[in-house]
């Protein structure tokens, strides 16, 4: 079951709830819609982007949506081949393990398109 955290209007507190996977989480959580039926009436709460679920091994939490920035392990270059030069032809920062930091998905693409690499599963 996805986990997925609100924010109260009134307090700015964070609260958690599990949804079932067959029904969808509301953006706007209210006492009517609440699972556990603690939210008092006339309070709501707005869906943060942070839906998470556990692993396919059991073994931790895994977010439902991606993550940005994202350390690239398959774009990855050995630290010492890292230069200023590599970087600007790229358009990236690289970090100290030499994995490219890609910000959101249209820097992603336009890394990949200058890299010459093809994700043939995702979004392109």
């Amino acid at each position: 079951m996805p986990l997925y955290e609100f924010r109260r209007r009134d307090n700015g507190e964070v609260i958690e709830r599990f949804f079932h996977t067959w029904r969808r989480a509301p953006r706007v959580l209210t006492a009517r819609n609440d699972p556990k039926k603690d939210l008092p009436k006339g309070v709501r709460a707005d869906r943060i982007l942070s839906g998470r679920r556990k692993d396919r091994h059991g073994r931790g939490w895994q977010p439902l949506y991606g993550e940005w920035p994202i350390h690239s392990d398959a774009l990855a270059y050995h630290p010492d081949q890292v230069t200023p030069e590599l970087k600007e032809h790229i358009g990236a920062d690289i970090d100290q393990d030499g994995r490219p930091i890609l910000t959101d998905p249209q820097h992603r693409r336009k890394v990949l398109k200058a890299v010459g690499a093809v994700d043939r599963s995702g979004y392109n």
